[in-house]
């Protein structure tokens, strides 16, 4: 089936601060590209916010959808362009459900992202 996997750059804020735009906007190619080596044919991934990425991933059911967020996970925090300091992401994955509309999927990754993020960033979670 269908899910979405929804994004964070763990620490961009801080990447900011100490190493200025420069070093945030390489971070933010940095795990763009790996993201996007992660996907699979179907798939498609956007940025949505100044540290936040979604990604639309086809023909998955939860034992997939968890390989796949592992595989965005360690390519988005080893992606080409942040000289070999790219920050982690925290990731939440939801799968679509019978009755679900746009939002509630986008809601339901949403909380599963910020899940892990509460776990100790640099994770990822599957939404319930």
């Amino acid at each position: 089936g269908l899910a979405l996997a929804m994004l964070d750059i763990d620490g961009l804020k801080t990447i900011n601060d100490q190493g200025g735009h420069t070093a945030g906007d390489a971070a933010i190619r940095g795990v763009a590209n790996g993201l996007l080596s992660a996907l699979r044919g179907g798939d498609f991934a956007a940025r949505v916010g100044g540290d936040e990425f979604i990604a639309v991933l086809t023909n998955c059911d939860s034992a997939s959808l968890s390989k796949v967020l592992e595989r965005i996970q360690t390519a988005a925090s080893n992606g080409t362009g942040c000289a070999g300091n790219c920050p982690t992401v925290s990731i939440g994955g939801a799968l679509l459900r019978r009755g679900d509309d746009a939002v509630a999927l986008i809601h339901r990754a949403d909380e599963a992202m910020y899940r892990a993020k509460r776990d100790g960033r640099n994770t990822s979670r599957l939404a319930a």
